[in-house]
C-alpha cells in the first residue's frame, strides 16, 4: 500500500471486502484470495496464492508486442475471467496490464495462462449488497486506464461496460 493511504480509515475494510468476494469465485484466470491479515504495524495485506510469472505490463515492454496467437489467448483468458466476476455482480474496476500476471509456461505446452490480480477496488453491481468504502465522487483507479464515465453523471450505478474500454489489454 502507498503510505499516503496506509491511514486511510477504509483500507482494512476493501481487504476485508476483496477476501469475501473472491473467496466465493472459482475460476482458472483469477487469483485466489483466501483472507486478509494484517502485518505487525496494522497494514492490512491479502492471503493469496503465490504466483510465479510477470505482470503483462513487463511482458509488453520485454517484447513490444505480444505475436497476435499470444495477445488473442491472453484476452480470451481476461474476457473469461471478467465474464464470470460480471455473473456474479463483481466489477473489477482496475483493469490494466499490470494487474494480468501471465504464469510462467516454461513447462508447459502451448499460450500461457493469465491471473487477473488486485481486486482492491472491486465493487459489487448491485448498491445493496455493495457498502460504500470511499467519499462520493472520488477517483479509483489508474488515471492511465479509466472506465468510461456514466452518463448519468458520477454517481450513477457502475456496471460491467466500465471493463470494454479497458487500454492496453
Amino acid at each position: 500500500l502507498l503510505p499516503t493511504v496506509k491511514n486511510e480509515p477504509n483500507i482494512p475494510l476493501r481487504f476485508a471486502d476483496e477476501a469475501r468476494l473472491l473467496s466465493q469465485v472459482c475460476h482458472p484466470n483469477i487469483v485466489e484470495v483466501w483472507d486478509h491479515a494484517e502485518d505487525c504495524d496494522g497494514t492490512p495485506y491479502p492471503v493469496k496464492a503465490l504466483l510465479a510469472g510477470l505482470d503483462l505490463d513487463r511482458v509488453v515492454k520485454q517484447q513490444i508486442c505480444p505475436p497476435p496467437p499470444l495477445a488473442l489467448a491472453i484476452v480470451k483468458q481476461v474476457g473469461s475471467a471478467l465474464h464470470t466476476l460480471h455473473l456474479t455482480g463483481i466489477m473489477h474496476r482496475d483493469i490494466k496490464p499490470a494487474n494480468i500476471i501471465v504464469i510462467d509456461a516454461a513447462e508447459l505446452s502451448g499460450p500461457p495462462t493469465v491471473k487477473l490480480i488486485d481486486f482492491g477496488l472491486t465493487k459489487l453491481a448491485d448498491p445493496l449488497r455493495a457498502p460504500r468504502r470511499g467519499p462520493e465522487g472520488m477517483f479509483l483507479g489508474t488515471p492511465e486506464y479509466p472506465p468510461p464515465r456514466p452518463r448519468n453523471g458520477a454517481g450513477a450505478r457502475v456496471d460491467a461496460r466500465g471493463h470494454r474500454c479497458a487500454r492496453g489489454v
